[in-house]
């Protein structure tokens, strides 16, 4: 499954769980890529997203699943994603054995408690593909909010969880951090 939104497109949301852009693979093997240089708001949100890419199996209680599919979020350099509230500006989620990589070329903008800027998580605990977070020289992370995080990536499996940074991270507030990895 492949989104490619083109640069200068505008997206914005405004509400309880409104992503501005969600590709979701249930179950079976499939791979997603999203690609984005759109600028993307999120207004007042309460789990919503800026990018959300997330392989899970939604008939089972825990959303595991034996896919081994990959996912990649790529942000291009010259956009923006602002997130308010207590959402995640790119987030890679995957509940499979597949490697998940977010990568971030342009500005994350994250104000709200537990605002994670760019996070890459695998939450399959059989899980043998690698998670990796990327912040490009180009690109810069500022969160403003409690127990906020500029990048974050964490692999409950066997896989490896990894964190390149070349741009700048900024974190306001109580209990927040720039990089973490688990």
């Amino acid at each position: 499954m492949r989104v490619t939104i083109a640069t200068g497109v505008s997206v914005s949301t405004d509400g309880t769980v409104a992503d501005g852009v969600q590709v979701h693979a249930n179950g079976g093997n499939s791979d997603i890529e999203i690609i984005s240089g759109a600028n993307v708001t999120i207004l007042n949100s309460l789990e919503s997203h800026g990018i959300i890419g997330r392989i899970d199996d939604t008939s089972a209680a825990d959303l595991i699943t034996t896919s081994d599919g990959s996912i990649l979020i790529r942000q291009l350099a010259g956009s923006t994603i602002d997130v308010r509230g207590s959402g995640f500006g790119i987030y890679g989620i995957h509940y499979g054995l597949g490697p998940v990589r977010v990568e971030a070329f342009g500005d994350v903008l994250t104000a709200g408690s537990s605002a994670f800027a760019i996070s890459s998580w695998n939450l399959n605990p059989s899980a043998t593909g690698a998670v990796a977070g990327y912040l490009a020289d180009t690109g810069s992370v500022f969160t403003d909010g409690e127990e906020g995080v500029g990048i974050y990536a964490l692999n409950y499996g066997f896989g490896a969880a990894t964190i390149d940074v070349s741009g700048s991270i900024e974190t306001a507030q109580i209990y927040s951090t720039a990089p973490s990895r688990w």
